[in-house]
């Protein structure tokens, strides 16, 4: 074949091709729904209907979902963000609510016995009375944020919560007063550091789990009323590790180089299986006038006036210091010394 017309006809074949190949495909979609495009889209809002928090100061008055645009500043004489209704969910989306001179509260709750809140994922600080304000509020879930160097005084928190909360992966760093206050609630996975109250004020059936409380200038936990105390770091902290109030469960706990006792026992608590090492008075330590608490399966060492201060009236097993082989079978409930 002559090779101009053998040229010809590969030219040919390469610009239909591609219209070929098209053609085909075409056919093969299945037809779309009938309207315009841009009348079948869904806004943002239909997807997901939230509310944006642009400016501060803030009032959210009606139930809904809210959340933060960008890192917001707040304004003297006023709270951040005041939440005015139950059935609240704040997302501070990564940002910072960052309070002022003579600024209020971060996140206030005003009325009486909100419900149903949800606040999470972001920080709260430095604003002029407690980072998040709550003594209102019931029934609700903070997560995932980090109160910080909020308060003027001792009487402020970073976190003061009402009855029944969760409190998941929080933090507390360098507010003037208690770090993390709540009643009747579970605090889990959170940490204090450097406040100068306590690391953590726990009220009337509270849980604390998996925590921990450093170097706060007074009690790492304080707890007022049967609590239970669980799995918790409690380090170096100016007063006491652990404060229990009466009829409380402390289980699990490693107290470390706190000023006064690793942990100070009230009344009917059940103390077992805790560490505590190298505190500045005594390991554990029951309150003088403390009654018919139970100390079993703990170990102590190296506590400088001590490893053990039990009166009379504290049920304990055995204090061993030399435990041999067998020593278990023998002594089952017996607290250690090493």
């Amino acid at each position: 074949m002559n090779f101009y017309i053998r040229t010809l006809i590969i030219s040919s074949f390469v610009l239909i091709l591609p219209a070929l190949v098209m053609a085909d495909t075409t056919d093969l979609l299945p037809p779309g729904p009938p309207g315009d495009p841009a009348s079948r889209m869904k806004t943002l809002n239909q997807i997901e209907p939230r509310i944006f928090i642009s400016s501060l100061p803030y009032t959210i008055s009606e139930p809904g979902a809210y959340y933060l645009t960008g890192n917001l500043t707040g304004v003297a004489g006023n709270n951040g963000i005041t939440i005015a209704s139950d059935h609240v969910q704040l997302d501070l989306n990564g940002f910072a609510l960052i309070g002022v001179s003579n600024s209020l509260h971060g996140i206030y709750f005003s009325g009486d016995k909100r419900h149903n809140a949800v606040i999470r994922n972001g920080i709260v600080r430095q604003w002029h009375l407690d980072g998040i304000h709550a003594a209102g509020a019931y029934d609700s879930v903070i997560e995932d944020v980090y109160v910080y160097k909020n308060g003027h005084s001792i009487t402020n928190t970073g976190m003061w919560l009402q009855e029944n909360w969760q409190v998941l992966r929080c933090g507390a760093v360098e507010n003037e007063g208690t770090g993390i206050r709540a009643a009747f609630s579970l605090i889990r996975d959170c940490s204090t550091r450097w406040n100068r109250g306590n690391g953590y004020d726990i009220v009337w059936g509270s849980k604390l789990q998996n925590s921990s409380a450093y170097y706060n200038t007074s009690n790492g936990v304080y707890s007022i009323g049967a609590a239970v105390i669980q799995d918790n770091m409690i380090i170096g902290n100016y007063k006491n590790g652990i404060v229990t109030g009466d009829n409380s469960r402390v289980e699990r706990n490693y107290a470390n180089q706190n000023w006064l006792a690793g942990i100070l026992v009230g009344s009917g608590c059940r103390i077992e299986d805790n560490h505590a090492v190298n505190n500045s008075v005594n390991g554990i330590k029951t309150e003088e006038n403390a009654t018919g608490s139970l100390v079993i399966r703990n170990s102590a060492r190296g506590n400088t006036w001590g490893n053990y201060n039990l009166n009379e009236t504290t049920h304990y097993g055995t204090i061993i210091n030399n435990a041999g082989p067998g020593f278990y079978e023998s002594n089952p409930w017996a607290n250690f010394e090493m």
